[in-house]
């Protein structure tokens, strides 16, 4: 089977398992803005956000590194060292940032606090055993959790909010729980117990590497949030809580084509790294490139035409407003995805320093920008910081990762594309 029929099959795969989880954050729009004040969605974004923000800093990345490495390996008694090494880290990492997290809560007097670590340690183990079952290869089991995933998140969402009658613990207890079962299934499906069930053989050196090439992973991890959510604490501060509830619906509606990027690379990861050391991965990355600058760009095309009336159709009228910062932060989640794409060639050398300083000049842009401007733009600010920010991040890898590979660029094409989308930008903000 040729490169990219492989790639196009691991997408597939994933997309089954990972798309119902994605679209949740669509899907679930309506329902919030019906059950939810813009000020309670606007507190459930913030601490939305936090959870984010936390889940690298706790595992410090090391289930990245573990797949990384799980990638390579067939042997048992290999993977089971890895695991076991990986596991140590991750459970660690996770009291200690938590414990930290319940004094906090207690100082700051935050409701459902126990609540709250629950499902952040759930969560955090959840996202963990994910990257473990991907590096071992079933990728049916990650997509069947997925799916699993989706069904009891939504299903217990509809159930407590429009049902229950719950506010914002509803969305907690939902997350909880099918974390939870997720996990279990993982187990159940692989024995995931044959790895962590017997002695432990911890590993000094083995911890070290995987921690070394992890580390620098945490700030693209929370990329997403360093460069974009990050502005939902400087919205409060500067807006109210209000405005982060209009902002966090335009963010959950611009997330569409996240979801779809983001499967994309779990697929693109497996073949950049297995295709690295091949002769002809210059040609293939850069087929692969092209393709998927013109597939993003039609993408973004479309949604931003459709977007004011579909916002009209589906969301709560106290909402509309959100449809305008939608096309802006959907460009944003374009060179997101740009900057993803060049960001594989430091998983592939295991040289992810370059990640690291990145998407810290990424972040530093977006606050600078939102900062300086927020008090003029409003909600602009932020939306356009976080574009900025992706922009800077890709221009950068673009330049940096020339060294393992580079790249060629359909240039001609993908400037006519560009221009289209820009035209299309345009029309919808002036003329309709």
């Amino acid at each position: 089977m040729s490169q990219g029929k492989i790639l196009i099959k691991n997408t597939l795969i994933y997309a089954i398992g990972s798309f119902g989880s994605k679209a949740l954050n669509f899907l679930l729009v309506p329902l919030y803005t019906i059950y939810l004040s813009r000020s309670e969605l606007g507190s459930y974004e913030t601490i939305l956000s936090t959870l984010l923000l936390l889940a690298p800093i706790s595992t410090l990345q090391i289930a990245d590194g573990a797949y990384r490495w799980l990638l390579e390996e067939s042997r048992l008694e290999k993977q089971i060292k890895i695991l076991q090494n990986a596991l140590i880290c991750i459970v660690l990492g996770t009291v200690a940032s938590l414990s930290i997290c319940a004094i906090i809560f207690k100082i700051l007097e935050v409701e459902h606090t126990l609540l709250i670590i629950a499902m952040y340690f759930s969560f955090f183990m959840y996202k963990s055993f994910q990257q473990f079952i991907r590096g071992l290869g079933y990728k049916k089991v990650y997509s069947i959790a997925g799916i699993i995933y989706s069904t009891v998140f939504c299903g217990l969402n509809i159930y407590l909010l429009a049902v229950q009658a719950w506010k914002i613990e509803a969305l907690f207890i939902s997350q909880l729980l099918a974390s939870l079962i997720c996990v279990i299934y993982f187990f159940i499906a692989v024995n995931l117990g044959r790895f962590f069930l017997t002695a432990y053989d911890y590993s000094y050196e083995l911890s070290k590497k995987l921690f070394t090439y992890s580390l620098p992973l945490i700030p693209n991890a929370v990329s997403w949030w360093l460069i974009n959510s990050v502005n939902i604490y400087l919205i409060a501060y500067f807006l109210g809580q209000d405005n982060n509830g209009l902002y966090g619906v335009s963010n959950r509606l611009a997330a569409i084509l996240l979801s779809i990027n983001q499967i994309f690379n779990l697929a693109w990861q497996d073949s950049a790294i297995l295709n690295f050391n091949s002769p002809d991965r210059i040609r293939f990355y850069s087929k692969t490139f092209n393709r998927f600058f013109i597939f993003e760009i039609i993408v973004l095309i479309i949604i931003t035409i459709i977007i004011k009336p579909l916002v009209k159709f589906i969301i709560a009228p106290n909402y509309f407003e959100s449809w305008q910062y939608i096309p802006i932060l959907l460009t944003g989640v374009v060179f997101s995805s740009f900057s993803a794409f060049y960001g594989t060639a430091y998983l592939c050398s295991k040289n992810t320093k370059g990640i690291f300083t990145t998407t810290l000049i990424g972040g530093a842009i977006n606050i600078l920008f939102t900062l300086f401007t927020i008090e003029k733009l409003g909600l602009y600010a932020p939306a356009l910081g976080t574009t900025f920010g992706f922009l800077t991040i890709w221009l950068l890898r673009m330049w940096y990762t020339r060294k393992y590979f580079k790249l060629k660029i359909n240039y001609p094409i993908l400037a006519l594309m560009s221009i289209f989308a820009s035209i299309v930008y345009f029309y919808i903000y002036n003329i309709l």
